[in-house]
């Protein structure tokens, strides 16, 4: 059991390590398996972002194109910044590749579990691994490990997968922030339409009756999907977040009752996996009276 490990680990009562079946020797840290040369760089991440997508043709040469705009804002700033995606996908290759050739300093994060017909693409620097059969438990460890959230084009599993992180965003598991669904594959048919467009009027439409002001279903949540065309859009408003996140939440009312609780989650989800608090909460953490590093994991 993967969370057994990390325990040993974590109370300083063993180091455990892998040699993954290309040859690579990682050490675990938190829950992901890290290579040794790139185990600082790990712990040192203050910036995370978790890409829900599907490969799907043309997609590779998109990425190659679009990803700088991601990174680059991030890297210019002095953020240690980490991609995270699901090791199954044939994204992460082309992620990989694009990093090696452009943004060395980067780190790529993969979560997977290995079964008979779903073996993880060991490209990723870590490898996020987990005991459970079921797909879900990858977007629960992508999750925990980040702090910005981007959908790709994708199919069922990322339409899941960016409803569920609304719902995490609402219920105090990750603090709320833009959920970026990208139709850089413009599968949306043309300049005005998106992929996500009917995603986003469902979600807005779902919310509980009979209030529409409770706190879980207020418009505030269908307003945390960002529909962008292009990456560069999408860091733009993400970098107005980073700013000034207590702002953000303020003129979105979003009520402290769900921001304070997700800022926990956030420390303890970083304790647990083995990486810094992202570096733009601070202010938030001290606002809120939170010390990131002495939270309770219990």
């Amino acid at each position: 059991n993967i969370e057994d490990y990390a325990t040993i680990v974590r109370r300083q009562h063993a180091r455990i390590f892998w040699q993954s079946p290309e040859g690579r020797l990682r050490e675990l840290v938190g829950q992901s398996f890290v290579d040794t040369e790139r185990i600082e760089d790990f712990r040192n991440l203050d910036q995370v972002t978790i890409i829900f997508t599907t490969h799907c043709e043309g997609m590779d040469e998109k990425l190659d194109k679009e990803l700088g705009h991601l990174l680059r804002p991030f890297l210019d700033r002095g953020y240690n910044v980490g991609i995270g995606t699901g090791a199954s996908s044939g994204n992460m290759r082309a992620i990989g590749r694009h990093i090696a050739d452009n943004f060395p300093k980067v780190l790529l994060i993969g979560s997977g579990n290995i079964l008979p017909r779903q073996v993880p693409d060991f490209t990723a620097h870590a490898l996020t691994l987990f005991g459970g059969r079921h797909r879900r438990h990858r977007q629960t460890n992508l999750c925990m490990i980040g702090d910005q959230f981007l959908a790709l084009n994708g199919g069922r599993g990322t339409t899941g997968e960016i409803a569920e992180e609304a719902v995490d965003m609402s219920t105090g598991f990750t603090p709320p922030t833009f959920v970026g669904l990208a139709d850089l594959m413009n599968l949306g048919g043309g300049k005005e339409k998106h992929q996500y467009e009917h995603f986003i009027r469902h979600f807005d439409l779902s919310a509980r009756v009979p209030s529409r002001e409770h706190p879980l279903t207020a418009p505030w949540v269908s307003g945390l999907y960002l529909p962008v065309k292009g990456l560069k859009q999408y860091a733009r408003q993400v970098l107005s977040f980073t700013d000034d996140p207590l702002k953000w939440w303020q003129e979105r009312g979003i009520p402290d009752d769900y921001v304070k609780p997700a800022l926990y989650s956030h420390a303890i989800h970083c304790q647990l996996t083995g990486r810094k608090p992202a570096r733009y909460y601070g202010p938030a953490f001290a606002h809120f009276g939170i010390d990131p590093q002495t939270v309770d994991l219990h």
